[in-house]
Order: C-alpha cells, then structure tokens, then sequence
C-alpha cells in the first residue's frame, strides 16, 4: 500500500512527511537516503498518517475569504500581543519584540527576542494560544526542545502535552 502521493529529495538532512490543504502527502528525503529506508519509515508512521488522512476529510477546514482573514489578522494584532504581555508578566519569561505573521505551518516561532505568532491562533481555543506563547517565551531562554525547555513550558503550561496534541491535529485553513 503506498502512504504518500509525493517524494522529494532535497540536501535536507532528516525525513518528514506533511500534507499540503488538498489532502496530497508529500515525502521529503535527503538526496541520498536509500530508498528501502524511505519505505521503512513511512511503514513506522502508518497509523500517524492514516489517522491524519481520516481527520482532514472529516475536519477539512472551510477556505475564508480575504474579508474573513483580514478580520482575522486585526483581531489577532490587538489580543495576541497583549495576551503574550500578560503571560510574560506571569511567568517571567522576558521578550522585546512580538509579530503577528502569515505562517501557515507554525504557530509560532521565536528567534533571539523576538516572538513571531501566526494570526491563525486565533482560529484555536485560548488555552491553546496560551500554550504556544508559553512555548515560544521559553525559547527566549532555552533555544532547543530539551528536558530542561519541556519542565520549563510545564511549570508554566501543566497541560502541555494534550495541548500539544490538539493542536497537531488541527486542520487550519491557507
């Protein structure tokens, strides 16, 4: 049974699957990964991908207008900001610089002292924005996904895991 639809080889160094808004899963392959190790971890991530076919067909997302997403991104522009301030304030987890962004597949990001969120948050329940704006003000500090980052993000996000989770199986729209 083939899992994936498309296979692209590139000077990456790790593999990864995604699927593009019309349900297409794409391969992405170090140019010289054999391709028997390609297949074998394909066949590892089997019921991660057919879960996740099963949900976009019943959960594809409704595509919005340009009015609905510029809507969007104003809302996002006044609340997400204040609500990163608030969070830093909670935690005390310093930034200098927040910018709402168009990012399609992350959340978030964070480089330096700057924290980016995607005006998409706004589509997620707030514990889940709180989330990632917990995970992104930890990255000011600890600029990996270590043991010490994770107890950082839970002392401040006890939930962490099972937000994590929804919010991978989110299906936002492009």
């Amino acid at each position: 049974m083939v899992l994936y639809d498309q296979l692209i080889r590139s000077p990456r160094q790790t593999l990864a699957i995604e699927f593009n808004r019309s349900g297409t899963v794409i391969v992405r392959a170090p140019h010289r990964l054999p391709l028997p190790v390609i297949h074998k971890f394909i066949e590892t991530k089997t019921p991660w991908i057919l879960n996740h076919k099963s949900l976009q067909a019943i959960y594809a997302a409704p595509a919005l207008s340009p009015e609905q997403i510029k809507a969007y991104r104003e809302h996002a522009e006044d609340i997400l900001p204040r609500r990163l301030y608030e969070l830093s304030k909670q935690t005390g987890m310093q930034y200098r610089t927040v910018r709402i962004t168009n990012a399609r597949k992350r959340w978030g990001s964070c480089r330096a002292d700057l924290i980016c969120l995607s005006w998409r948050l706004m589509l997620v329940s707030e514990p889940l924005r709180d989330y990632v704006m917990v995970h992104e003000l930890a990255h000011v500090t600890i600029k990996n996904h270590s043991a010490r980052f994770w107890q950082l993000v839970e002392k401040h996000c006890p939930s962490f895991k099972s937000h994590r989770t929804s919010l991978r199986n989110q299906i936002l729209p492009q």
